[in-house]
């Protein structure tokens, strides 16, 4: 078994019913499973992925790759 986190493991990090004054965005998940050490991050449909410019997920994937975090993406995001 290998640990890992989702976008659902911050559900009211995403602005849920307004509760988030400033939700988080994609890097800054991807920043709190480098800074736990941990190697799998799951994007849910909670944090849609097709709202992000090409750029952002190129430097999203990029920087995942560098630090050696594995990302899933839920179909239909």
């Amino acid at each position: 078994m290998k640990l890992g986190i989702s976008t659902y493991s911050f559900p009211w990090s995403f602005g849920i019913d307004g509760a988030a004054q400033k939700p988080m965005i994609p890097i800054e998940v991807l920043q709190v499973a480098i800074d736990n050490d941990i190697k799998h991050l799951q994007f849910g449909d909670n944090l849609p992925l097709h709202h992000l410019s090409k750029n952002e997920i190129a430097d999203l994937a990029s920087l995942a790759k560098e630090a050696g975090v594995k990302l899933e993406v839920e179909p239909g995001n």
